[in-house]
């Protein structure tokens, strides 16, 4: 299944640059594109473990909303509905250690990709003005 994601990328591209969009709105469109498998690849693979489940705090809550802590620890992953699961990125989107390792590991992709594509647009730019002098 990897692969398909390898052959459908560049027919992606080649649809877009056929059309009648600017450059600025073609990067875009392929960004958004390409973050859609990973964000529902997220919202799929989020599983609370037993340790988290039997907190007071997530007990609470969840006694607050109305579920017994019975009907919550018979739940599996798959009878946890998709508002469920938004609801739990988004708390553990607002943790500190979260949004820390989740700037760290961003801001290093960024400047990995930025020196590799970077030094590979450039390149032939490069070459040319160091072999012309």
């Amino acid at each position: 299944i990897g692969s398909v994601g390898l052959i459908l990328a560049p027919l992606v591209v080649l649809f877009l640059s056929l059309t009648e969009f600017s450059n600025t709105i073609q990067w875009r469109i392929l960004l958004l594109i390409g973050a859609i498998p990973a964000f529902l690849l997220l919202l799929l693979t989020i599983q609370e473990t037993d340790e988290l489940r039997n907190t007071s705090h997530n007990k609470s809550s969840i006694q607050s909303k109305g579920f017994s802590s019975n009907q919550f620890s018979s739940m599996d992953s798959s009878t946890i509905s998709l508002s469920s699961r938004l609801e739990r990125f988004s708390a553990q989107f607002r943790s500190h250690t979260f949004r820390s390792y989740l700037c760290g590991v961003s801001l290093s992709w960024f400047f990995s990709d930025l020196l590799h594509y970077g030094n590979l647009l450039y390149q032939v730019l490069f070459l040319d003005s160091l072999l012309s002098e």
